[in-house]
């Protein structure tokens, strides 16, 4: 079907992944995917059971350093309706 698993993206070998975002709609793809594909994920989300909110930066260097990712997908998003001057913000 044209689908490449992700494993295959990494010459063949399973990787270590960490993927932000990971309780929205393309984040739980993307993990579901992943570890269909044997990688070893972890999912965060700043609602999961050990939140990491990514505009927090020694909330994301921590996470980092304990879970040693080879790859990141980050896929974290501000949730609800802002104004496009509150881009400037983040």
């Amino acid at each position: 079907d044209g689908v490449v698993p992700a494993a295959a993206h990494h010459r063949g070998r399973l990787v270590r992944a960490v993927v932000t975002g990971a309780a929205g709609f393309a984040g739980r793809h993307l993990v579901a995917h992943l570890q269909a594909s044997g990688d070893d994920v972890a999912a965060l989300d700043r609602d999961d059971d050990h939140p990491v909110d990514v505009t927090e930066a020694d909330s994301v260097r921590d996470a980092m350093v304990a879970l040693r990712p080879e790859v990141v997908f980050h896929l974290a998003a501000r949730r609800g309706e802002f104004e496009t001057a509150d881009l400037q913000s983040v």
